[in-house]
């Protein structure tokens, strides 16, 4: 498919509710509304072509108007919401993402995370669904101790089907974060139960020596 005819097929795809949120951002309430519409489409074409006698014409007919009401408002609302993203991800179409991503994982071993961190956002953009780059920006900011973030990332990642064949992948990481999380916080937690105890320590002494 050319330049003109992808953009077109990412404008179409507004006119259905929901379905850029589930495409473009595989976020959950997006599928849940593309799904939904999907299923009253579906009512509509059978009570239409196939049982007519399950809706009266006349409620038939406000529901092709409702339809019709909610494709075009979606459109609508797509093309306000999306205008910038979808400008950005046309300009940027012919650019090789592969370089991207030996980029990201160069500056991943350096330790580069903020640098690392952007060239995969950059990949993400326009590919929401490279399970690769997802999921090694989960562990980017595992690094950074970015925790409620990595979480994110891994729930996006089990949403998608495209990450099944990474299913050990994502357990791994899941149990790398919560390690992680578990080490830094005890870490964070000793030093303050220490110095809490020293404190008690001083206080009973000057107790006694005050007896």
């Amino acid at each position: 498919m050319n330049r003109r005819g992808t953009k077109l097929g990412i404008w179409l795809i507004g006119f259905w509710p929901g379905l850029p949120w589930a495409w473009y951002r595989a976020h959950l309430a997006g599928f849940a509304v593309a799904s939904g519409f999907g299923l009253f489409l579906n009512f509509l074409l059978v009570s239409s072509f196939v049982w007519p006698q399950l809706l009266d014409g006349q409620i038939r007919l406000s529901l092709w108007f409702v339809a019709l009401f909610a494709s075009v408002f979606a459109g609508i609302y797509f093309g306000v919401c999306f205008r910038g993203d979808i400008s950005a991800f046309m300009d940027a179409w012919n650019t090789n993402d592969e370089d991207l991503f030996l980029q990201a994982q160069h500056q991943y071993l350096k330790g580069e995370w903020l640098n690392a961190e952007a060239c995969l956002l950059r990949i993400l953009k326009r590919c929401p669904r490279d399970v690769e780059s997802r999921l090694m920006l989960a562990t980017i900011y595992r690094h950074q101790q970015k925790w409620e973030l990595a979480k994110d990332q891994l729930r996006i990642l089990q949403r998608l089907e495209a990450a099944e064949p990474w299913g050990m992948e994502l357990d791994h990481e899941w149990y790398q974060l919560e390690q992680t999380e578990r080490i830094t916080f005890s870490e964070i937690v000793q030093p303050e139960n220490s110095m809490r105890f020293d404190s008690d320590v001083h206080e009973q002494g000057s107790l006694r020596d005050a007896a």
